[in-house]
């Protein structure tokens, strides 16, 4: 949530530092791999506005852990119109 906030506030750096902080913290966690997945597309939202290319790996990565298939379509929505860009 602090990432997402920091994203609309435009304060990317602090808000990747939220991220990973939480993506260390969750990879401990068994049978979570949605809430993995859904800090990588907040990692992936503020590495594009961060102008970081490495945003489209880290997109595919969460949509591959990504266990509900409503939000897959809809990453996987999101990163066809990104690699158009």
């Amino acid at each position: 949530m602090l990432a997402k906030v920091k994203l609309g506030l435009g304060e990317h750096g602090e808000g990747l530092t939220a991220i990973d902080t939480a993506l260390l913290k969750e990879q401990n966690a068994k049978g979570r791999s949605w809430v993995l997945s859904s800090f990588l597309n907040d990692k992936a939202e503020l590495l594009r506005a961060s102008d970081d290319p490495t945003h489209i790996i880290i997109l595919r990565e969460a949509i591959t852990m990504q266990p509900t298939a409503k939000t897959k379509k809809s990453w996987e929505r999101k990163l066809s119109k990104w690699q158009q860009n």
